[in-house]
């Protein structure tokens, strides 16, 4: 979530900034360019960590329960026991 919530708050600051250079408010130039960017795709990066993190935490709640080594159990006849 906060990986969502860093990625939309980018993209908010990116319409801010495009609706300042509209009306000729002076920002310093390159700066939102290079900062948005980041904050932008570390934000994606966040997101898919939690996505992953969630699938991790469901296989390793399954796996939890089971067995280390499942034997096969069958009767022994004197045709297999050889």
């Amino acid at each position: 979530m906060i990986g969502f919530a860093f990625s939309f708050f980018a993209a908010f600051i990116a319409l801010l900034r495009a609706l300042f250079g509209l009306f000729g408010i002076f920002m310093v130039p390159g700066w939102t360019s290079t900062v948005l960017s980041v904050w932008f795709l570390s934000g994606l990066i966040m997101a898919t960590l939690g996505v992953h993190g969630f699938y991790l935490g469901r296989v390793f709640a399954q796996v939890k329960r089971r067995p280390r080594i499942v034997l096969e159990m069958r009767t022994l006849t004197p045709e297999t026991d050889r």
